[in-house]
């Protein structure tokens, strides 16, 4: 189970890095055509990674000798998740591809890399140091 806990956000972060930047394009646009189909709701409960991260997150608590960083930051990203699900749904003004904001929604989602990336190092440099020190 400790491994789970322990794999599950490093392979949901590392697949939204490559995801968004490697293949940039075309997964703006799938996320765009997702909101117009689904709405953000939709959307939100059809990413499995926004439960799985903040759940282990929340469990590593047990683990890990900083758990109760984790335990925090996993409860803020779910109160997060729940006030997004209970808030009312409004409408959604999605850009059209190759448009000056469609870019910088890609640019935007780009850069939200960087926060994944280093809360996936975060998470990784804290299993290591409760397992070997520095």
């Amino acid at each position: 189970m400790e491994l789970a806990i322990f794999l599950l956000p490093l392979i949901a972060n590392t697949y939204t890095i490559i995801v968004r930047n490697v293949f940039a394009q075309s997964s703006t646009k799938k996320h765009i055509d997702a909101l117009g189909k689904y709405g953000l709701k939709g959307v939100l409960f059809r990413n499995p990674n926004v439960l799985i991260v903040p759940v282990c997150f929340v469990s590593s608590y047990w683990y890990l000798s900083v758990g109760l960083f984790w335990l925090i930051l996993g409860v803020v990203v779910l109160l997060g998740v729940a006030f997004v699900l209970l808030s009312p749904s409004y409408p959604l003004n999605l850009p059209e591809p190759e448009t000056k904001e469609f870019n910088d929604l890609r640019i935007k989602r780009q850069l939200q890399t960087i926060g994944t990336a280093a809360i996936g190092v975060a998470w990784f440099l804290s299993w290591e140091y409760n397992q070997n020190g520095f």
